[in-house]
C-alpha cells in the first residue's frame, strides 16, 4: 500500500516532514511518523489419508494440491497462508498362500487351518489403513492303501526296498504341491507248495516226468 503525504505516495516506514501555511500566512510544520506493517506469508504442509478431508479456510479439502487463503493479521494487513496438502493412499493388497492339510498359516495373529478368504487391516508408515486380503488354499495330504501279493521266494520293491515277508508297510512321498502323501502297503506272500508223488514202473519201462523219460529209481524234483 502507499500513504499520500504532501503530494507523495509513501511506501517506506520513516519520519516525514512537510511545511504548510496556516490561514494567517504562517508556516505550519507537520511531522508524519509512518509505520509499514509487513504482510505475513506462511507455508504449511499437511497430510491426510485417502477418504479423509482437511479443513482449510472454511473448506473441506480431500484432493492433493496447493491451496492459498488470505487472512487479516492483528495489524489489519493481509496474511497469506499457503497449504501444501498431500493425500496418502489406503492400499488394498491381495495375497495368496497354500498350506498342506494338517498345517497352519499365521495371519494377523491367527493360525488359520481352513481354506477361504481372510481380511486384515494394517497401518502404513503414514498412519493410513492398508487392507490385506488373503486367499488361503489347503492342499490335501492323501493316504493311499494298496495291496500286493508275491510268491514265496520272490520279492516286492516298495519305497526302494526289496520286501520278502508279508505284512503292512508304510512310506511317505511328496505330492506336486509339496505335501506328504502316505502310502500303506499290505503285502501277502503266497506259499509255493511242495507235492510229493510216488510212481512205480517195471524194469525196461520209462516214466515221463517234467519232459524226461525216467528209467532209473530215484527222487526227482521239478
Amino acid at each position: 500500500q502507499s500513504y499520500e503525504f504532501d503530494g507523495q505516495a509513501l511506501t517506506v516506514s520513516g519520519e516525514y516532514t512537510a511545511v504548510f501555511q496556516t490561514t494567517a500566512g504562517c508556516d505550519s510544520t507537520v511531522v508524519l511518523d509512518l509505520d509499514v506493517v509487513p504482510s505475513i506469508t506462511a507455508n504449511i504442509s499437511a497430510a491426510i489419508c485417502q477418504g479423509q478431508s482437511y479443513e482449510f479456510n472454511g473448506q473441506q479439502l480431500d484432493v492433493e494440491g496447493i491451496y492459498e487463503a488470505a487472512f487479516i493479521s492483528s495489524g489489519g494487513c493481509d496474511s497469506i497462508v499457503t497449504l501444501n496438502l498431500a493425500v496418502n493412499p489406503t492400499p488394498a493388497v491381495e495375497i495368496s498362500a497354500a498350506i498342506c492339510q494338517g498345517g497352519s498359516y499365521e495371519f494377523d495373529g491367527d493360525l488359520l487351518t481352513d481354506p477361504g478368504e481372510y481380511t486384515a487391516i494394517f497401518q502404513t508408515a503414514e498412519g493410513c489403513d492398508s487392507t490385506v486380503i488373503l486367499t488361503l488354499t489347503v492342499n490335501p495330504a492323501p493316504t493311499t492303501e494298496i495291496a500286493a501279493a508275491i510268491c514265496q521266494g520272490e520279492e516286492y520293491i516298495f519305497d526302494g526296498n526289496p520286501l520278502t515277508v508279508g505284512g503292512q508297510y508304510t512310506a511317505t512321498f511328496q505330492t506336486a504341491e509339496g505335501c506328504d502323501s502316505t502310502v500303506i502297503l499290505t503285502l501277502t506272500v503266497n506259499p509255493a507248495p511242495t507235492t510229493q508223488l510216488a510212481a512205480q514202473i517195471c524194469e525196461g519201462q520209462s516214466y515221463e516226468f517234467d519232459g524226461q523219460a525216467l528209467t532209473v529209481s530215484g527222487e526227482y524234483t521239478a
